[in-house]
């Protein structure tokens, strides 16, 4: 139930926005009962870009206390085009990727998990700036993230007290630019051959607990995780990288969330974070000191079942943004000498959230689900931080304030001949200030889902609608001038297809077949930088042995 600033606690300080958290598949989720082995294979194309991609994955079972999985895949595409053919920029890519992960069962049901991962992506004469403007000209990129996550797990099963899980996680992103082209005379070293790199380390330990009394049952999740990023830059000339500064990220949170049942109808879910951060910037950042702050992000979520069917919901979340490494200690010599802005303050975010929901099995039929929610918010931001205009002494500086309001309805029926799910979206961002729509407001979207099921002989096809009003919104530059742009409303239209036969040879097939934007529109979505993909046909085929 927990989604926005309320759903952070347990994952880190600054969640204005909301989290979103990846968990990678394990060897059991290819493998059905009684084997010990899965082979599967997939390959795809799609023709807007002339994309393909492929993929293979072993997972294996060879006793009863490991398992493990491994995978590598390949995608590639060329260069994308809008519904006007005009080629989109930075869309033509290549990159490989592997993963590796293993669990060992111990005595008493005690797990030891490992995994590694590895992308890489290799361009030619890719577009500098990855997204927005193309006027920084090309560059050859190379990209390369590997990541290796070593945990230990003990759920206590005559303790319920005991659920435990001490992880150690370490990460390294590296960028090597070279040959840029800005196609124009400069000697600027943002176009040096050049190194950028993040190294990450993190120690995480958490626990949970059960516990009851009379007709309640509580839950608490206690945790501390530790992190440590280094972030470098060098570039030819061996001089300050002052638009990416180096420096050093340490992190250690501490943080508490309950969720407590009261009589199967009342749930509360109280949380509390604090994150001590220091930051230390790199030897060749100018003026730059050690910076210490501290943020505390406390929540309260409650939801009450009226009836079997009906709920009722809302949470409180004030959450803290501490100043990034960029903002930090960014500076710059030309045109007006302007220094790293140590001082800054932190974002501070609070958020309301109500919403009903309404949840039925057996609507019309036995096997039938009706699923609807409403849900209103409401998030005030302030100290927000913005690059300082050439008046100020210090590269950024805190400003102002900002206001979202919105609402949100999902809805969704299920049943066995089909299913038809819709979500609609209305948010409004407001700078508090000077009382304009900001940039990074949505636009009012409607998205709406309709499939047909036919499982006698495992085909399942549909239609997928998004609808996007116009919208208005602006943004103020260091200067003070307040720029509008206007985007049109759009409409785009998919069909899809899936194919999953479970007898005969071909058994253990998937077919998916897809048309994105049918009628190839132009549009442009305002948070976007570029035009959206046009008409694109879709094949992928799959089959696991």
């Amino acid at each position: 139930m927990l989604r926005g600033p309320a759903a952070g606690t347990l994952y880190g300080s600054g969640a204005v926005g909301g989290v979103v958290n990846f968990t990678t598949k394990d060897a059991s989720d290819f493998l059905t009962e009684g084997d010990t082995s899965a082979l599967r294979f997939r390959l795809g194309y799609e023709s807007n870009g002339d994309g393909a991609l492929g993929s293979v994955i072993y997972a294996v079972r060879p006793g009863e206390s490991f398992e493990f999985l491994g995978a590598l895949n390949y995608r590639r595409s060329g260069d994308v085009e809008d519904g006007d053919g005009v080629i989109i920029d930075g869309t033509k890519f290549g990159t490989p990727s592997g993963l590796l992960k293993g669990t060992w069962t111990l005595d008493g049901g005690q797990k030891l998990r490992f995994s590694l991962q590895r992308f890489e992506s290799d361009e030619d004469d890719a577009r500098y700036a990855q997204t927005g403007s193309s006027a920084f000209g090309t560059v050859d990129r190379r990209v390369v993230d590997t990541t290796a996550l070593l945990s230990f797990s003990d759920d206590v099963p005559d303790n319920p007290l005991l659920d435990y899980t001490i992880s150690l996680g370490i990460s390294n992103t590296t960028n090597e630019q070279s040959d840029a082209n800005p196609g124009f005379p400069t000697t600027s070293i943002l176009f040096q051959d050049s190194d950028y790199g993040y190294q990450t380390i993190t120690l995480k330990a958490q626990n949970k607990s059960e516990f009851s009394g009379t007709n309640w049952d509580g839950f608490l999740t206690l945790g501390v995780d530790v992190s440590e990023l280094e972030r470098t830059a060098e570039v030819t000339s061996g001089t300050n990288v002052n638009f990416h500064p180096e420096g050093t990220d340490r992190r250690v949170g501490i943080y508490a969330q309950g969720e407590f049942v009261f009589g199967d109808r009342l749930t509360i879910i109280p949380g509390l974070r604090a994150d001590f951060v220091s930051r230390t910037p790199g030897p060749l950042v100018p003026g730059a000191t050690e910076t210490d702050d501290v943020a505390v992000s406390p929540k309260i979520a409650v939801m009450y079942d009226l009836t079997d069917d009906f709920s009722i919901f809302g949470s409180w979340a004030r959450t803290q943004r501490l100043p990034t490494l960029d903002e930090l200690y960014s500076s710059q010599v030309t045109p007006v000498p302007q220094a790293p802005a140590l001082t800054l303050e932190k974002e501070t975010s609070e958020s309301i959230e109500l919403g009903v929901a309404f949840d039925r099995q057996a609507v019309f039929g036995a096997e039938d689900a009706l699923q609807i929610k409403f849900t209103a918010f409401q998030n005030d931001i302030d100290n927000l931080i913005q690059r300082s205009p050439s008046s100020v002494p210090f590269y950024f500086q805190n400003i102002g304030a900002a206001e979202f309001k919105g609402v949100e309805l999902e809805a969704s029926y299920d049943a066995p001949g089909g299913y038809a799910r819709l979500a609609y979206s209305h948010v409004r961002g407001v700078d508090a200030d000077f009382d304009y729509t900001l940039s990074s407001t949505p636009a009012d979207s409607l998205s709406l889902t309709l499939a047909r099921r036919l499982p006698d002989i495992g085909l399942e096809l549909g239609w997928t609608a998004h609808v996007v009003d116009k919208i208005s919104t602006s943004s103020r530059s260091t200067t003070g001038v307040i720029t509008t742009t206007d985007f049109a409303a759009y409409d785009v239209h998919d069909i899809f297809l899936t194919w999953r036969p479970d007898t005969g040879v071909l058994a253990g097939t998937d077919v998916q077949f897809g048309v994105e934007n049918v009628f190839d529109t132009t549009y442009r979505n305002n948070l976007d930088q570029e035009n959206g993909i046009g008409r694109n046909i879709k094949l992928t085929l799959t089959k696991t042995f």
